[in-house]
């Protein structure tokens, strides 16, 4: 079994920042980009 992997791009890095400025947390971020929690800042 072979998973994929993609880099935050920069558009996404502003969201993100956007986000978090905005007080929304990193689960809620992860599923707003479609993403897992610990590639949007969460360990």
């Amino acid at each position: 079994m072979r998973s994929t992997y993609s880099h935050i791009d920069l558009d996404e890095r502003r969201k993100i920042a956007g986000w978090r400025t905005a007080g929304l947390g990193v689960a809620v971020i992860a599923e707003k980009l479609g993403r897992l929690r610990r590639k949007t800042g969460e360990p």
